[in-house]
Formats: C-alpha cells, sequence, structure tokens
C-alpha cells in the first residue's frame, strides 16, 4: 500500500513518506486502583479509593475516533492528530448502606 502511495507521490514530484511515519493506535496503558474500605459499625461501610490511570505516561494515538491523515499529497500523510490524556487520577469516597 505504502508502495503505491509513493509510486504517486513521485508522479506528482513529491517526497516519499517513509514506512517509520506511518502511526498505530495501540493502546498501551496501565492503570493503578488503591482503596480501603472502612466499617462504620452501624451496618454500613465507607470506601476510600484513589485511582491513576497511564501510570507509566505513554503517548496513546487515537482515542474515541482515530483522525488519521489521509491526503496522499500531504507530508503529514499516515499521522494520527489525536491522542487520549497522557496521565489522570482520582479520588473518591464511596457510601455503602
Amino acid at each position: 500500500m505504502l508502495a503505491a502511495v509513493n509510486t504517486y507521490r513521485a508522479s506528482v514530484n513529491l517526497a516519499p513518506i517513509p514506512e517509520s511515519q506511518i502511526e498505530n493506535n495501540q493502546l498501551r496503558q496501565l492503570d493503578l486502583r488503591v482503596s480501603k474500605a472502612i466499617d462504620t459499625g452501624r451496618g454500613t461501610k465507607v470506601e476510600l479509593i484513589g485511582q491513576v490511570f497511564n501510570v507509566l505516561g505513554r503517548d496513546n494515538l487515537g482515542g474515541l475516533s482515530s483522525q488519521y491523515i489521509t491526503n496522499v499529497r500531504s507530508d503529514s500523510f499516515g499521522r494520527i492528530l489525536t491522542s487520549l490524556p497522557r496521565q489522570q487520577g482520582e479520588v473518591a469516597v464511596r457510601f455503602v448502606f
């Protein structure tokens, strides 16, 4: 496929696109969750929760809608325009009754 793209680009006097420029949207993510339940003694519990998403801070291209550059004449052909957030955290309190 890339050979056909580069053949066309050569026919219109554009530089070839290297294979290393074609990006993928593989998801590589490590999440961490810590929680502690505390019994209140009245048949209810309080749970404290802490979560971190993408602990290692990897760049994950794409997201819900991957938008590749598909214009063969663009120097950015094969690149992805969107990415997921690098790292996120959340703290929560849960009441169980």
